[in-house]
């Protein structure tokens, strides 16, 4: 049986002291759709996912071991592979694209956590429908070659990559840009740097998810660069470093429900109209930067808020006559450490329902914070 072959070799990989997915055990009593980490058709009986995870957990993050892909050749069906955080460091044999171009379900694949080089991507462009991919953490580095990009390209059916936490260089993005239908894209923490120009993200325009946190950007925001990226949802650029103020072409991206600019070295004010447009806006994080002046009042409009974090920057004025009030939808909201002055009510979120935090510390002595619960 598929499985069991698939446990003795596992097991002969590791040297855990507990045992070894104890209930895949050769008993025909046994069902194997019932086993743990194993999931079935249940009409069919096929496994159509397996998860893996962490079956090494226990040896040293030095000892790494190679992946025999043949024994994943019996589940036909298998749609789901989890294999995450196992040390890995590449597949046995010569033929593994022929034997993986057999696995023609296979949509879901994390390969998070291991030891894999830029060399899986030979082998992942054999997987014909393979629609989500995770291969954050590896040892990916540096830009990708032609024909590595061309294996790549094949994967013409991903929505959905991660590869944060490697060691990729910014000509990445043009090669992610042959991905025809790729959504959601996560790169953050590698070693991107530089501004980033309109050549290199232009071919990414389709996006519904982009991360590049941490990833040593400067330069100002490149929201000009991304004017046509008009279905893009959620944009994370934090913990780089940016400068100056927020560019109006912001407003370009109507689409945008969630934005995290935290710790960069952003300046200026609020008061930009672009930005008080992105009514669809749920969560906002500009915390750890240089922002100053008023909340002004046309960011009324943003009545979608859920979270909005402005920690750590230098706003001013009254917190009694800013746009507070409005946001009725507020889950979670920071004002801590700027230089807000006057009377400070929590009365003012009498009408906030939905709110579980309120986040308000200061060494500012012009804020008298009134601590009594409202009537």
């Amino acid at each position: 049986m598929g499985l069991l072959e698939l446990k003795s070799f596992l097991k002969s990989k590791t040297n855990r002291t507990e045992p070894l997915l104890p209930t895949w055990v050769n008993d025909t009593k046994s069902e194997c759709c019932s086993w743990e980490q194993v999931r079935c058709n249940t009409t069919t009986g096929h496994v159509i996912k397996l998860m893996l995870s962490s079956i090494n957990q226990e040896q040293n993050y030095e000892d790494t071991w190679y992946m025999n892909v043949f024994l994943f050749q019996p589940f036909k069906e298998l749609k789901n592979l989890d294999l995450s955080n196992n040390r890995i460091a590449g597949w046995l044999g010569n033929e593994e694209s022929n034997c993986l171009s057999k696995m023609s379900k296979l949509a879901h694949l994390n390969l998070s956590w291991n030891n894999f080089d830029k060399e899986i991507l030979r082998i992942l462009g054999a997987l014909p429908v393979l629609k989500s991919l995770d291969l954050s953490n590896n040892q990916m580095e540096g830009p990708l070659l032609s024909h590595e990009s061309r294996f790549l390209s094949k994967m013409s059916k991903l929505t959905h990559l991660n590869l944060s936490s490697n060691q990729f260089d910014k000509e990445i993005l043009r090669s992610l840009g042959d991905l025809p239908v790729l959504q959601s894209l996560d790169l953050s923490y590698n070693y991107i740097k530089a501004p980033l120009s309109s050549h290199e993200v232009v071919n990414l325009k389709n996006l519904e998810v982009l991360i590049l946190k941490g990833n040593g950007l400067n330069g100002s925001p490149p929201f000009k660069d991304m004017a046509n990226f008009s279905n893009l949802k959620i944009l994370d650029l934090s913990e780089n470093s940016f400068i100056g103020s927020i560019p109006p072409y912001i407003g370009a991206l109507s689409s945008l429900k969630a934005i995290s600019l935290h710790s960069n070295r952003l300046n200026g004010t609020l008061a930009i109209r672009e930005m008080c447009a992105l009514k669809k806006l749920e969560e906002l994080d500009l915390s750890g930067n240089n922002f100053e002046g008023i909340l002004p009042p046309c960011l009324t409009n943003l009545t979608s808020l859920r979270l909005l974090d402005i920690s750590y920057n230098q706003f001013s004025g009254n917190l009694s006559l800013s746009p507070i009030a409005s946001w009725t939808s507020l889950e979670y909201i920071d004002l801590s450490y700027n230089l807000f002055e006057g009377l400070f009510s929590f009365s003012l979120f009498a009408n906030h329902s939905k709110l579980k935090v309120i986040q308000l510390f200061s060494d500012n002595n012009n804020l008298d914070i009134k601590t009594e619960n409202p009537s």
